[in-house]
């Protein structure tokens, strides 16, 4: 368009441009501009008008546009780059590449989640992932954001990373630095890639660091944390020193971050009666353990050991770091620390460790200690449900949630997505195409069937399970596609030749049970069809 001009630029900031090019390697056939004040906003919505006439659009300072038409974007060139260094334009580029793969993960911190603000502290957090990085030897970038109130840290992958483990790894670090989701008042925005596989369009784009547009800002932004702001050459050279993890360090981070399977002495066989088909998968819920919330949240937490009779079970401490004679792991743990089972004084079992320092540790202590959302977790999957982020699936559907007045996490009403229980069990892709298979819990029966990849998104497919999907509004629509793929993963992937699933295959022998829970709630909703019915349906999944 006319109205964006191409300016010259000094050769530095083209070369500074072609190394953000060849450091983070994003995706380079498309890419976006972003409205940074009134009078570019007012040039683009005058054209607008001329252009399209009544179906113009509105373009407002802050938002991103992609560059050129539809069908014709044009793609990321080293020139359009020094632009973005020079400050004459800020561009946003994609992480993930068209087959599902990424060059670089980052996590964005702030202390706002559009309305929602927290109190929690973006550097103080950031500062956390970073030590955690460099316990692991991992090599990583950390930049201020554009505003220079929020901060970044990007972790270069190597060659042939999918975006499924890349987000997987990056979770792990997030739960082992203590950061939480804004949600749960931390700080912690997103992760980019937001998106674990290819969806209808790109993804979501991040801002390219060394802005000298935003650089000259107070606070400045877009400044690389380990260089002063104001010396632009450090900045470059702290750039230029920027490593991608080695192949073999990630290789353990991936094999770290991968969901260990319970050994099987702690999942006895779950027999439901009456059943006509057991479905294989339900999207990363436990079955109930054998003493019910402690051992599940114990598993979690990777610290539930070796049984040592009469329903018994070693722990790992959750101060084990303060024992004279640490365990060092759950393998090596060997009956200090127990966890007992049921009693009547005791319904939910008892963690019970011998040692001095542990001795006087209350349920509250154990909890706050092992962690407060992993104990939640535990609980809510007793109760047939599951949680990620904002959203909850449970047998009255998919909705958000919120801590009734006992701080119980219980269904929302407020921000009710669909009636039915469903998620994804398998991403396919065969020489016919790729396909996802859905299963959903309809009137106490489990469906299960499959999707094209291409028609996923239109929602189309929600009749099938008696859902009306034009019903909803498009806000309505995104959120539902949003809590189906966040409550779907991980995603098991069959390909036409044999693909190693051990991990996801795990996941789905050992949650047969809480599928059971589920369908005994949705068979109790189709029983009950007058009112007072289901409104007792309702408050037993509020638990």
């Amino acid at each position: 368009m006319g109205f964006l001009h191409d300016r010259s630029v000094p050769v530095d900031d083209r070369e500074v441009a072609a190394l953000i090019l060849e450091v983070f390697r994003p995706r380079m056939d498309l890419y976006a501009w972003r409205i940074d004040d009134d009078a570019t906003a007012a040039r683009l919505n005058a054209w607008e008008r001329e252009a399209r006439g009544a179906r113009a659009r509105v373009w407002r300072v802050g938002e991103w546009r992609p560059a050129g038409p539809k069908g014709l974007r044009r793609p990321v060139t080293a020139e359009d780059l020094a632009l973005h260094v020079a400050g004459v334009r800020t561009l946003g580029v994609y992480p993930m590449q068209p087959d599902g793969r990424c060059h670089s993960v980052s996590v964005d911190f702030d202390d706002h989640r559009g309305a929602v603000t927290v109190t929690g502290d973006p550097a103080a957090e950031c500062e956390a992932l970073r030590a955690r990085l460099r316990d692991a030897g991992v090599p990583h970038l950390a930049q201020v954001s554009r505003g220079g109130r929020g901060r970044w840290v990007h972790v270069l992958t190597p060659d042939g990373t999918t975006a499924r483990e890349a987000r997987r790894v990056m979770h792990a670090l997030l739960r082992e630095a203590g950061v939480r989701d804004v949600a749960h008042g931390g700080t912690v925005d997103a992760l980019f890639p937001k998106q674990d596989a290819p969806a209808a369009g790109p993804g979501n784009l991040f801002c390219l660091p060394l802005s000298r547009r935003w650089l000259a800002q107070s606070p400045p932004g877009t400044a690389l944390l380990d260089a002063p702001a104001d010396d632009f050459s450090a900045q470059v050279y702290t750039l230029w020193k920027a490593r991608r993890v080695d192949g073999d360090r990630w290789r353990a981070l991936v094999e770290r971050s991968a969901p260990t399977p319970p050994p099987t002495v702690f999942l006895p066989p779950v027999r439901v009666p009456a059943m006509p088909v057991i479905p294989r998968a339900i999207p990363s819920m436990e079955s109930p353990a054998p003493h019910g919330a402690w051992a599940l949240a114990m598993r979690r937490a990777r610290r539930l050991g070796r049984p040592l009779g009469d329903g018994r079970y070693a722990l790992l401490c959750v101060q084990d770091h303060l024992h004279s004679s640490p365990d060092g792991s759950v393998e090596n743990a060997r009956g200090s620390c127990v966890l007992f089972p049921p009693s009547a004084k005791h319904p939910e079992g008892l963690p019970w460790c011998a040692h001095a320092h542990c001795a006087s540790l209350t349920r509250r202590d154990w909890i706050r200690l092992l962690g407060p959302d992993v104990w939640d977790d535990a609980c809510l999957a007793l109760r047939g449900m599951r949680r990620v982020g904002r959203w909850l699936l449970h047998p009255g559907g998919i909705s958000g949630w919120y801590r009734d007045a006992r701080g119980v996490v219980v269904p929302s009403r407020r921000e009710h997505l669909c009636d039915v229980p469903l998620w994804i069990v398998e991403d396919r892709t065969s020489p016919r195409g790729a396909s996802r298979v859905v299963e959903a819990v309809v009137n106490g029966r489990a469906r299960r069937f499959r999707v094209a990849r291409g028609r996923f998104t239109t929602l189309a497919w929600l009749t099938r399970v008696g859902v009306d999907p034009g019903a909803m509004i498009d806000a309505q629509r995104e959120r539902l596609l949003d809590a189906i793929e966040r409550l779907s993963e991980p995603v098991s992937v069959r390909a036409s030749e044999a693909v190693d699933q051990t991990a996801a295959q795990a996941r789905s022998d050992e949650l047969v049970a809480l599928l059971a829970v589920l369908l005994d709630a949705s068979r109790a909703g189709a029983s009950n069809e007058n009112a007072q019915g289901v409104a007792r349906v309702r408050g037993s999944a509020r638990g």
